[in-house]
């Protein structure tokens, strides 16, 4: 979720986009972690990988690009043109990207420099369409913006350009970044290459398909309410929503606004390289720097297993984060239950209107690009559900939700020193099926089942803090189970240090999806 009849199938250098289901892959084999009493404490509820998921060479990760690329093993060029065939080899199946730019990323490709201050130079990614790549289509994920063309990038996008990232295309996204899930009206849905039955999560969801399926090693993220680590969750990758300011033309740390800046990655170091590579201190941030490692430092870690709003948990996610929560002790942290630490209900609503406020000024954006009246032929029906909600909030009564919240943001901070991380899980549920969070489900049954679905990240956004989903368990039936840290602002050092910690004794670098280039 990240705010500010189908179209049926579309042709693109990748190839036709995905118009029937393709079979999900059979799911077997538990695979043992071999780390003694940590091992044995296998963080999945059932199946660890596929059968034929642990199998084979694997396309280098971010950092190992790098390196090829340094050393001379490969260039720009062949890195695209990699990227390009692995893109034509799955996209038709997950439906990952939107926008090919192929042509402009092949002339980047064959001048772009090299060298130790653009560390990230070369490698080849993908940009979420809500943000800008000027001289390239925008969308937004609504039919509303068909033919907008942007003339900038967004600062972020612009950093990446600027350091010699290869943008090729842009990543599918649900309207206005509204569901945290990626089927959009615009056209066909986003498939998790896990299983394309179900969701790839949102709204950065094409950023985390494209990702896992190996089309690219890193593509751009946003999260305005779980946007980075949703999809993360559900495609069983990195996502880090780094603290607000973070990155450039994010603003303040000391601003109120939801959506930060960051990517998708395969692994940890991926993660922990681009935010060093493109951090700033322009937000009144001390920069984390290149996190290499795990740290020796033993943590006071507080738990949040119950959903904020009182909703169910799924059992085999709450198995999951229990099973993680023993392997924390096991490594020598510190683990204690916070209880429910916030009025849930009265969160849910709140985030809600400011949500539908979101949506109000979005819809008027795109009533004045197309020309044409708000209705059911540019937005989709949730987008309309939520400017009932917002036509129905008084100037009184939003500011009194937007004042709650932010009083939620010092309520969250006062978590901290007490503890020095919080653990969750990412979503309350796996990932559900296609069709199960679509903007044509009926608006109170869909909001009913965000409600659940989406129990724990919004709180992040809200206080602007870091926060993490990991990889770290996974269904009996094999889908990725994400779960989440979060720390006081300014604080991505301590999860990045503890994310290499758990990778190295729950490594999840051998699973791979049924659906991978």
């Amino acid at each position: 979720m990240d705010s500010i009849a189908r179209a049926g199938y579309r042709l693109s250098p990748f190839g036709a986009m995905l118009t029937d289901p393709a079979s999900p892959a059979a799911l077997s084999r538990r695979q043992a972690l071999g780390l003694g009493a940590a091992g044995a404490a296998v963080l999945s509820t059932g199946c660890l990988g596929l059968a034929s998921g642990a199998e084979g060479a694997d396309s280098p990760d971010t950092t190992e690009l790098v390196r090829q690329l340094a050393s001379g093993e490969t260039t720009p060029v062949r890195a695209l043109e990699d990227s390009l065939t692995r893109a034509d080899r799955v996209n038709p199946r997950i439906n990952a990207i939107i926008h090919p730019l192929v042509e402009q990323a092949r002339a980047q490709a064959q001048t772009v420099a090299l060298g130790p201050d653009r560390p990230l130079a070369g490698v080849p990614t993908l940009v979420k369409d809500l943000s800008d790549v000027a001289g390239a289509p925008t969308t937004y994920g609504s039919r509303a913006f068909k033919g907008f063309v942007a003339t900038k990038s967004s600062p972020v996008i612009a950093a990446q350009i600027d350091g010699g990232m290869i943008v090729f295309g842009k990543s599918t996204t649900p309207e206005s970044g509204l569901l945290p899930t990626t089927e959009p009206l615009i056209g066909e849905p986003t498939r998790n290459p896990w299983n394309p039955e179900h969701i790839a999560g949102g709204s950065s969801g094409g950023a985390a398909a494209a990702v896992a399926a190996r089309i690219v090693p890193i593509a751009t993220a946003s999260d305005g309410g779980g946007s980075i680590r949703i999809p993360a969750a559900c495609c069983g990758l990195v996502g880090l929503k780094p603290t607000r300011g973070r990155l450039p033309g994010e603003g303040k740390v000391t601003d109120f606004t939801l959506s930060s800046q960051g990517w998708v990655t395969r692994s940890v170091r991926d993660t922990a390289l681009a935010l060093a590579t493109f951090e700033t201190e322009a937000g009144g941030l001390s920069r984390v720097g290149h996190i290499k490692g795990p740290s020796t430092r033993r943590l006071k870690i507080g738990l949040i297993i119950e959903p904020h709003a009182g909703t169910a948990l799924d059992p085999e996610v709450r198995a999951g984060c229990e099973r993680l929560a023993t392997l924390l002790e096991e490594m020598g942290h510190s683990v204690r239950d916070l209880g429910a630490p916030i009025d849930g209900s009265q969160f849910a609503a709140d985030f809600t209107a400011l949500w539908a406020m979101g949506a109000a000024e979005f819809a008027k954006d795109a009533a004045a690009f197309s020309g044409q009246r708000i209705g059911p032929d540019i937005l989709e029906p949730f987008t309309l559900g939520l400017l009932s909600l917002a036509a129905n909030l008084t100037e009184e009564s939003g500011k009194a939700a937007v004042g709650r919240l932010q009083g939620l943001a010092a309520q969250y901070d006062g978590l901290f020193p007490g503890v020095d991380v919080v653990l969750s899980p990412t979503l309350a549920t796996p990932p559900p099926k296609i069709g199960h969070l679509a903007p044509t489900v009926d608006f109170e049954t869909l909001q009913a089942r965000l409600t659940e679905f989406v129990a724990y990240t919004p709180l992040q956004n809200v206080a602007g803090a870091p926060s993490i989903s990991l990889p770290l368990a996974r269904t009996a039936k094999g889908l990725p189970l994400g779960m989440m840290f979060s720390a006081a602002k300014g604080d991505e050092a301590t999860l990045l240090a503890l994310a290499y910690e758990l990778e190295l004794a729950a490594p999840w670098s051998s699973f791979r999806p049924a659906i991978r280039a």
